[in-house]
């Protein structure tokens, strides 16, 4: 006997310092020895090795069979061990093996068990000897650590409470394999909890609001306390007596309180429904995995304040901002109202002017009429037509300047413009002014009405000549520049390429104040009916709505330069000018027309105009009446119309109506001004085309014939 208790001892295990590192663990009774007699199939174990494995150290002394050791390998971990022992059979130099045992109590405990084999002289095994550590602790903890790292990045990327709560529970049930894990929350009152059971191993979930008191004085104590309940068996324990363990059907409970501010405001719960040893681990997984929740709920709902307060904050801009635009709307409509005063004021005097010539030769026309004196028609005749012609032109300018002008933009090289004018130029120039041209080779092309451009280039040479009184150079260049991101924000443009019209004098020059008014209309620095003051607002109106921006640049008697940049178009270069339309018939062929208008008098006119043109006209007022024709049988082969109707139906609402009834119907808009309705969805359809009021009968019978003969 004594020979078999001194063997685990004696028997050396390993050598060096692995020896004696091992000998000091055994001695420190953290580590078990064992000597297995392979020949008798008996293990001899030290106490150290029989308190791991549960069993009694006198027995263990004497010698056990090595099966009955075998037989407390875990069920799952046999094959393992079973490989591991083949393994040292077949030359490894030792046995080495970290696996789980169910001991003779029934309680799992996890191992480290490493050996070696003695041979006798032939060879043959004789002994196994080694050591057996318990790292159940340390597995344990190890799960613990992977558990918590899972279930650290699972709440991560949750942000609703409700979800978060839900993860935690179910890992956390999963892993303890209990029969409901849930989260209750207590009152303000401190009175009643309401318990969220989210995860149930039978998939029965069970929870509500429940008064605290039905947990026991004692439980309730605990928990406002700050520390965890336990019952192992509520029926064994003091605090077991509490009634309502019968209602949750639990027979075992684990509860972590939450804490804050003092009161007690929630709970983890775990429970079981038979009697379950609630190990240390598992205890201490839960207050890890409440630690974590608490942590998680907090940053959810801080997230949620945030992004309440994120949307307030949003709310207080934006009604910040709204209020500022009012004021801003508020100062452009004081600024509108006192630029439609000036504007009114101007345009009445001119008007007024206008239509009192107009007036006159009407009257004298009449008188003449009723005396039988017919003479002097004629004279007034032009003189009334002078005059409108000279409205017409002030109307031009102001839709120029509002930016609401009817324009043909075509493909156009500024180079060529401008030789096309220089002969014009220098006549207006005079002797005493030197003209000078600088263009670019090749210059890209702009797409810009052209008859507009040429308008506003001489327009710009007027103004020139007029601050050169007494004689000076005029300059004209052309040239390529592109508009980089920064000098766009700064100009109201969009980045890109543009074509740079530049005229530039050696006059009197512009003060900075001057500088700042020089597109209002009707503001101007020459002398009373010298000019309209809307030569310079007209060109400015003109390159906005052309997608481009004018900029003036003069210093007091040095000079002005004024230039205008109009955005490239990528047609193809040097292509050649659409060649203008033949000269259209001036009488018709018995064609009907649809003519409608909402001014009366002008609808007469028109008709008597192409009855004597040779077309068949039917007037209508607006689109109901004009719709009532359209559905008729009458045969029409062409709709005339004014854009701005009365009666809820614009003039390419009654286009687009007319074409779904008669799909082939061609239409010629009036206008007197670019309306946005016309050139809505893309622009025209083929078989249309506009005609800008105020129009000669010579104007309107060259578009009607135009559109009559598209295909």
């Amino acid at each position: 006997m004594s020979d078999s208790l001194d063997r685990p001892r004696a028997t050396p295990l390993m050598s060096g310092e692995e020896d004696r590192l091992a000998l000091a663990l055994v001695a420190a009774g953290m580590v078990g020895a064992w000597d297995s007699d392979l020949v008798a199939s008996r293990v001899f174990g030290d106490a150290n090795f029989a308190r791991i494995y549960g069993v009694d150290p006198e027995t263990t002394a004497l010698g056990r069979p090595i099966g009955t050791y075998v037989a407390y390998i875990h069920p799952e971990d046999t094959q393992y061990v079973r490989d591991a022992m083949e393994r040292l059979y077949n030359g490894a130099p030792d046995f080495s093996a970290e696996h789980r045992i169910i001991r003779p109590d029934g309680v799992e405990r996890w191992v480290f068990s490493r050996g070696r084999l003695t041979h006798d002289a032939a060879g043959m095994p004789i002994r196994f000897s080694g050591v057996t550590m318990d790292v159940t602790d340390r597995k344990h903890a190890e799960m613990r650590q992977r558990f918590l790292l899972l279930l650290a990045d699972r709440l991560l990327g949750l942000g609703d409470p409700a979800a978060i709560v839900q993860t935690a529970v179910t890992m956390l049930g999963e892993q303890l394999g209990a029969t409901r894990v849930g989260y209750g929350e207590v009152s303000p009152d401190g009175e009643e909890v309401d318990l969220h059971t989210v995860y149930a191993s039978s998939g029965e979930a069970r929870g509500g609001v429940l008064p605290l008191a039905a947990f026991g004085a004692a439980n309730v104590a605990l928990q406002r306390q700050g520390r965890t309940m336990v019952h192992h068996d509520v029926a064994l324990e003091p605090g077991g007596e509490a009634p309502i363990w019968a209602t949750l059907d639990t027979r075992a409970v684990v509860a972590v309180p939450l804490i804050r501010d003092g009161q007690f405001t929630a709970a983890l719960f775990a429970n079981h429904r038979l009697p379950r040893t609630w190990s240390s681990a598992e205890i201490g997984l839960m207050q890890d995995v409440a630690a974590r929740i608490w942590d998680a709920l907090r940053r959810a709902r801080a997230e949620a304040e945030l992004r309440i307060a994120n949307a307030m904050l949003e709310q207080r801009i934006e009604a910040a901002l709204a209020e500022r635009e009012a004021v801003e709307e508020a100062l452009r409509q004081s600024q509108k109202m006192e630029a439609v005063g000036q504007l009114t004021g101007g345009l009445a005097h001119d008007f007024n002017n206008l239509l009192a010539s107009i007036i006159a030769a009407l009257e004298l026309m009449q008188s003449r009429l009723e005396s039988g004196r017919t003479a002097d028609l004629t004279r007034y005749i032009q003189g009334a037509r002078s005059a409108a012609d000279r409205a017409a032109a002030l109307t031009h300018r102001l839709l120029a300047f509002s930016r609401r002008q009817t324009l043909a933009p075509q493909p156009t090289h500024l180079n060529s413009l401008i030789n096309g004018m220089l002969d014009l130029i220098c006549h207006t120039m005079g002797p005493g002014i030197r003209v000078t041209v600088t263009t670019t080779d090749p210059l890209w092309e702009t797409l810009v009405d052209r008859n507009q451009l040429e308008n506003a280039l001489l327009n710009l040479c007027i103004n020139a000549r007029d601050a050169m009184p007494n004689g000076g150079c005029l300059s004209i260049e052309a040239a390529n520049r592109t508009v980089d991101t920064t000098e766009a924000m700064a100009r109201e443009l969009l980045a890109g390429d543009y074509v740079r019209l530049r005229v530039s004098d050696t006059g009197i020059g512009m003060a900075p104040e001057v500088i700042s008014r020089a597109f209002d209309p009707f503001f101007t620095t020459k002398p009373t009916g010298a000019g309209t003051g809307l030569g310079l607002s007209m060109v400015y109106g003109f390159v906005r709505q052309s997608g481009g921006q004018v900029l003036i640049v003069s210093t007091p008697e040095r000079g002005t330069t004024v230039c205008i940049d109009l955005p490239r178009t990528r047609c193809a270069e040097g292509a050649a000018a659409a060649p203008a339309p033949a000269p259209a018939p001036r009488l018709g062929g018995g064609e009907t027309i649809l003519f409608v208008d909402d001014e009366s008098t002008l609808r007469g006119l028109v008709a008597e105009a192409l009855a004597d043109l040779g077309y068949t006209t039917i007037a209508a007022e607006d689109g109901s009446q004009a719709m009532a024709v359209l559905r008729s049988d009458r045969a029409i082969d062409l709709l005339v119309t004014d854009v701005g109707l009365p009666g809820g139906m614009n003039g390419r609402q009654l286009a687009d109506a007319a074409r779904m009834i008669r799909p082939d119907m061609k239409v010629l808009f009036v206008t007197g001004y670019a309306e946005n309705t016309v050139l809505s969805h893309g622009g025209l359809a083929a078989g249309m085309a506009v005609l800008t009021k105020p129009f000669t009968m010579d104007a309107l019978s060259t578009a009607i014939r135009g559109v009559l003969a598209m295909g």
